[in-house]
């Protein structure tokens, strides 16, 4: 899901669905503009101008401001996450099926230098720094590779994390931390030193099963299953959870995105909506608006400059 100029971009099962918030109108994949198809959307990032949508076994890039007109950059692979940094010279990596592979442009095809030391790890987040190190999330441990795949470092329990399946990865704005969401709990790794410093449901998090977590200001928020979703202060560390009774549709939290006033809350049973402005909360589901089912996969605020 994500936000566009007043206009909400939600991610599912049957293709990318749009939301004005102006009029209260969905328009469904077969509306919207240019050339996005129908399928599964399993993620969106922005990368400088463009908005990079992975739908099915396709990478589509949107520049923003175009009216939705697209170009296909990658077909033919399953993508389940795709990350970059800002500037059209760099390389973006995407998640396939489990492996990584890291693309310079549209023209020189792509490599996977995370092969020969991962094995048969599946990676199901990856993360840019600001100086194009990536971080892999994988289902045996914390992988981090310099800007084009020279320099290689790994980190498992063994180094300090609460759990080998890691999830989702988010880097703290304005410091060295790496949050790293897993089948354990939270942990937050210094980058510049290497130290770790573990979250779980005894500091206060409604779940240790975390699949998203989400960067606001000094605030984090994190999504969990079957817990719900919690922010805190990024100093303090003092939770405040949200679910079925605050009003979320569900407590199986798998995206969480803000922009402005709001909140966005992706679960497997729909769309819930808190507007921090007047503390309500709205949902959408299949069968309440247009939507085509109740999963959704991913959450993505977008400002439009």
């Amino acid at each position: 899901m994500g936000y566009l100029d007043r206009v909400i971009y939600v991610g599912t099962e049957n293709g990318l669905w749009t939301y004005d918030t102006s009029d209260g109108a969905w328009k469904d994949p077969d509306q919207q503009p240019g050339t996005i198809p129908r399928g599964p959307v399993t993620d969106m990032a922005t990368n400088g101008p463009f908005i990079e949508i992975a739908i099915s076994d396709s990478l589509h890039l949107m520049k923003m401001g175009s009216g939705g007109e697209g170009t296909v950059f990658i077909e033919d692979m399953d993508i389940v996450r795709v990350d970059s940094r800002s500037g059209l010279d760099e390389p973006f990596w995407v998640a396939v099926g489990g492996k990584a592979f890291m693309y310079v442009d549209e023209f020189s095809g792509h490599s996977q230098p995370e092969r020969e030391r991962m094995g048969d790890a599946w990676v199901h987040d990856l993360k840019f720094a600001g100086d194009g190190t990536v971080y892999l999330a994988t289902d045996s441990g914390l992988h981090r590779i310099d800007r084009f795949g020279t320099v290689w470092e790994e980190w498992t329990t063994t180094d300090g994390l609460s759990a080998n399946d890691i999830r989702t990865l988010e880097l703290a704005p304005g410091s060295a931390d790496l949050w790293v969401g897993a089948y354990g709990g939270v942990d937050i790794m210094d980058t510049d030193t290497v130290q770790m410093t573990r979250i779980g449901t005894e500091d206060g998090i409604p779940s240790n099963l975390v699949y998203d977590i989400e960067m606001e200001g000094d605030d984090v928020w994190i999504g969990t299953d079957v817990g719900g979703a919690a922010k805190a202060d990024r100093q303090d560390l003092v939770w405040q959870s949200y679910n079925m009774s605050s009003g979320l549709i569900a407590e199986d939290v798998q995206a969480v995105g803000v922009w402005n006033d709001h909140v966005l809350f992706g679960t497997d049973e729909g769309v819930t909506v808190l507007d921090r402005s007047s503390s309500t909360f709205e949902s959408y589901t299949a069968l309440s608006s247009d939507l085509p089912n109740d999963w959704i996969w991913c959450v993505l605020p977008v400002e439009d400059g």
